[in-house]
């Protein structure tokens, strides 16, 4: 019976796994001060050798007319996990897609059905071998965690790579953050009952 439920709560970690690998993990925004922005060009004019005075009296003049309220959106980044591995894959960084898909798709996907496969009524030898598969796989199921945190990592310096203190940012977590969590905390906890009777035994 305990086993059964664990069967049943991995169906359902997996169920949470495809919206965990395609709604958005993390969301960053960069936001700039209009006013800010305005100094920025100001100080690159007053600075600049050769420019005249002239035309530094006639741009000061003009920037001391616009209205420097509000802020700019300098940059609004929002990606799953696979929308990620896609991009870097893309961009040319291949062997990062790849562990990312290996990790959180992959592992995941070869565990589950290999755990499941244990309910089928097999020949004593069958099943060992996949006890033994399934607990040797077990060992990468917090690989996905990990794959997670570098991720949010990589988001998080690809955004402030390069920045100063003229644009702010906010990183935000998204729905796909919280249900790839679930899925690993859900996964965990249904291996942990399929396997109790064998542990017992």
């Amino acid at each position: 019976m305990i086993r059964l439920v664990g069967a049943v709560l991995l169906l359902i970690a997996y169920g949470l796994l495809l919206p965990g690998l395609t709604q958005p993990m993390l969301s960053v925004v960069g936001i700039v001060e209009k006013a800010d922005l305005i100094e920025v060009g100001r100080d690159i004019i007053n600075n600049s050798n050769g420019v005249s005075g002239l035309f530094q009296s006639f741009a000061n003049m003009l920037i001391d007319g616009l209205n420097t309220s509000g802020e700019i959106t300098a940059m609004n980044k929002t990606q799953s996990i696979l929308g990620t591995a896609r991009d870097l894959f893309d961009s040319g960084h291949k062997p990062v897609a790849a562990l990312i898909v290996l990790f959180s798709v992959i592992v995941p996907m070869i565990k589950g059905i290999v755990t499941l496969a244990t309910f089928l009524p097999l020949a004593p030898r069958w099943q060992t071998r996949l006890n033994r598969f399934a607990a040797t796989i077990s060992k990468w199921s917090m690989a996905d965690v990990f794959v997670v945190a570098i991720f949010i990592a990589f988001l998080a310096s690809n955004g402030l790579e390069g920045s100063s203190d003229l644009v702010h940012f906010d990183a935000q977590l998204g729905p796909g953050f919280w249900y790839f969590v679930s899925f690993c905390l859900l996964s965990i906890l249904a291996t942990q009952l399929i396997t109790w009777r064998r542990t017992e035994v």
